[in-house]
């Protein structure tokens, strides 16, 4: 049997505060090796090297791929294998924005002592607070160590899809954001194509460019939900 994985995520404020209101049971994540065209293009991920090109879009969850040396096809996996964030089972500690006592400004993530308050700026709470606690100089989410985490998710299932791809249902799963996304109006995709492109355009996975995602979908298991 498969031993269950444990890896973290970085979430935006918005996304933590969909995730606890149970508003955002989805993410999508461009995939880093990006096959250069939907179809005829060499594929650089680490299962296909330079003698395999694109020679379909997707069959499944894989992409359909051709060896130039001896003619053969065949649809590499690009989901329960390769997604570097978990297979259905796995579980996912988000990281997010967040605080401690100023106090322990001048101490690292690593020199800071399980179990002190934590301030998270996404819901502006504590986690163990007292009345002597003052708020701390913010922190990047990828400082948060495990032990601060307080939003555990299980993975309920992984596929690989192209951005554009993205139906109503999902893009209401995403988790509402505020530019009056999820009413019917028909602006759910276009909201959401808006808000990826505010993350993902300056990374170079633009809307535009409809770019190839791991849609990972989930379910809270274990929240310390501070409103």
């Amino acid at each position: 049997m498969r031993k269950t994985k444990t890896r973290p995520i970085i979430c935006n404020a918005t996304d933590v505060r969909a995730i606890l209101d149970g508003r955002k049971t989805q993410t999508r994540r461009p995939i880093k090796s990006q096959p250069i065209g939907p179809e005829h293009m060499r594929y650089g991920g680490t299962d296909c090297d330079d003698d395999h090109i694109i020679i379909g879009d997707r069959s499944g969850n894989g992409l359909n791929i051709r060896n130039l040396a001896t003619g053969a096809s065949s649809t590499l996996s690009l989901s329960r294998r390769t997604c570097p964030y978990g297979q259905p089972g796995d579980r996912l500690w988000v990281r997010e924005t967040w605080c401690v006592e100023k106090v322990l400004d001048g101490r690292k993530p690593v020199d800071i002592e399980y179990g002190v308050p934590v301030f998270y700026t996404a819901t502006k709470s504590w986690r163990d607070w007292d009345e002597q606690c003052v708020v701390g100089k913010r922190r990047p989410s990828a400082h948060m160590p495990r032990w601060a985490s307080r939003i555990t998710l299980e993975i309920t299932d992984v596929r690989v899809e192209r951005v554009q791809e993205i139906s109503r249902e999902d893009s209401l799963a995403e988790g509402p954001h505020p530019y009056g996304w999820g009413l019917n109006d028909g602006t759910c995709e276009r909201n959401f194509a808006m808000v990826w492109d505010s993350i993902n355009a300056k990374r170079g996975y633009g809307w535009d460019s409809n770019p190839w995602v791991w849609v990972i979908e989930f379910k809270v298991i274990y929240p310390k939900a501070l409103r």
